[in-house]
């Protein structure tokens, strides 16, 4: 029964009632009553379905809420992996750009060499010329083909010649003294921790070769080194002032005839 239906039931037990006398049938107002009765029943249990409905959807609702939960802790768990994706795809870059960087360098660096290298060969292939040419000037004097005056002329201009080969072999030479030396050291290491501490030289400086004399009492060996770079070379000795007042030294390479030639000039230029 619908409301309205238990509205107009109700309205008509009323009116019975109001209108009732003597004469008025009591089976018929307690059939309304009953009626009306059974009505407002009708109606609790509609409303008592309609409730247990409702905490059915609250249930649901209950469910959804904590799915919903999950689902927005798994999103957030998502958010942290994808940072750290992102964190560590960034890393991936840094490191491709610094092995970029780096091989860059190293082809910059083969090439100077491979430069350098063209340049020694040269070199080499001209003191194979001047050294055959040698050799056949002394088989020519050693089987009296030559003129001896010729030949002091000849052996003059190859004496200046092989200076002259000694000097540029070591242009690129200097001599460190006063680094003490210690058995199975690392000569090259020793001095590159050398020139940043006392020369404050902050960047890596390419050798060629780097060791000590052997002709020298152990302990008190000087250490040559062939700098790749003549730039290089002129930096460390254009801060070599630095080491005044101290137990070390820096000097370039020369052939013997040319020191000796110093030594006999030191004199005169202090005198001066």
């Amino acid at each position: 029964m619908s409301l309205s239906e238990t509205r107009k039931l109700l309205q008509q037990s009323r009116k019975i009632v109001d209108e009732a006398d003597e004469s008025t049938s009591v089976n018929l107002i307690l059939n309304m009553i009953l009626k009306l009765v059974s009505s407002i029943d009708t109606r609790l249990q509609g409303v008592e379905k309609s409730v247990g409905k409702f905490d059915e959807l609250k249930n649901i609702i209950t469910s959804v809420t904590s799915r919903v939960v999950t689902v927005e802790k798994d999103v957030n768990d998502c958010h942290k992996k994808i940072s750290e994706v992102e964190n560590n795809l960034q890393g991936v870059g840094n490191l491709f750009d610094n092995l970029k960087s780096l091989c860059d360098t190293n082809k910059s660096t083969v090439a100077k060499v491979q430069d350098q290298y063209e340049v020694v060969k040269i070199a080499c292939n001209k003191n194979k010329a001047d050294l055959k040419k040698v050799s056949e000037n002394l088989e020519k004097v050693t089987n009296g083909e030559s003129n001896p005056c010729v030949c002091s002329e000849e052996v003059q201009n190859l004496k200046k010649s092989v200076l002259d080969l000694k000097c540029r072999s070591m242009k690129n030479n200097l001599i460190f003294s006063g680094l003490c030396e210690v058995r199975e050291e690392n000569t090259e290491a020793l001095l590159r921790t050398f020139l940043h501490r006392e020369i404050g030289i902050d960047y890596q400086i390419e050798f060629g070769n780097v060791h000590r004399f052997s002709n020298y009492p152990r302990g008190k060996r000087p250490i040559v080194a062939r700098f790749l770079y003549f730039s290089d070379l002129q930096y460390v000795l254009k801060n070599a002032y630095k080491l005044r007042n101290s137990q070390y030294g820096i000097r370039q390479q020369f052939p013997k005839e040319i020191e000796d030639n110093r030594k006999l000039l030191y004199p005169i230029q202090k005198g001066s």
